[in-house]
């Protein structure tokens, strides 16, 4: 299990950033050790302290770095562009969620503060 850099994949996939050992195999594929989502947010697959303290330091490096674009892309969007940037975050809710958030919380907000109030939200979902 990931003894160098050659053994460790990493992937961009379109919901999120995939880090897999190359060296096993599960259900056909690398073992998912851990994904980092867009806003930054981890989840391991593994308990976090059987990997190796390199790996876990590219992990954090990348959800550093994820946190970082995720938070200059939110500003211009919510800048430029509020309308899109909240029909967006309303696309990704769950049903339940959407629900709650269109019929109790969002009223009287203007879309920029509905974006803002609704971000955290949005970023347990994207």
């Amino acid at each position: 299990m990931l003894r160098n850099r050659e053994d460790l994949f990493i992937g961009q996939f379109p919901g999120c950033l995939v880090f897999a050992d190359k060296t096993v195999r599960e259900n056909g594929d690398y073992k998912d050790l851990a994904r980092v989502s867009h806003a930054g947010n981890k989840t391991y697959s593994v308990n976090p302290a059987s990997l190796p303290d390199w790996v876990k330091k590219i992990i954090d490096d990348q959800a550093e770095q994820k946190k970082m674009e995720w938070q200059g892309y939110v500003q211009r969007e919510i800048g430029g562009r509020p309308g899109y940037f909240y029909e967006k975050m309303l696309d990704a809710l769950p049903l339940t969620v959407f629900t709650d958030w269109v019929t109790t919380k969002r009223k009287g907000m203007t879309i920029e503060e509905c974006c803002r109030e609704l971000l955290p939200i949005y970023e347990k979902y994207c």
